[in-house]
């Protein structure tokens, strides 16, 4: 149900730890749909200072900085957590849409969860 996959020793054993620890919490409150890690430790060109960038799909009825602030109230871990929250609909759009941003995150992103039964 969580995955998390090391490319490149692009996550230390605290950092996949700290990932380990959240997507538990944040499944159990929030329920997303998919949850997908991107960016350079999706990519494995991360550095000590790479934060940790989550697209997060959720059918949370907030607007877009309140859903941010949310899952950051959630995360304990050590690395910068940079989470981008979309709800289903607006996820959809931006793939039907071609959107360049959603299109790199398929692309290079890791699939950290994913229900399909919602």
């Amino acid at each position: 149900m969580y995955q998390t996959r090391r490319t490149n020793n692009q996550f230390s054993k605290r950092d996949e730890q700290d990932l380990k620890n959240f997507l538990p919490l944040l499944v159990k409150k929030y329920r997303p749909k998919k949850i997908i890690l991107f960016g350079s430790r999706a990519r494995g060109d991360a550095n000590e200072k790479s934060d940790v960038d989550l697209v997060i799909v959720a059918n949370l009825k907030v607007r877009f900085f309140k859903r941010i602030g949310m899952i950051l109230d959630l995360y304990k871990g050590k690395r910068d957590l940079e989470p981008l929250v979309y709800t289903e609909v607006e996820f959809d759009k931006m793939i039907k849409e071609k959107r360049p941003f959603i299109e790199k995150v398929l692309k290079e992103g890791i699939i950290l969860y994913e229900n399909r039964y919602l």
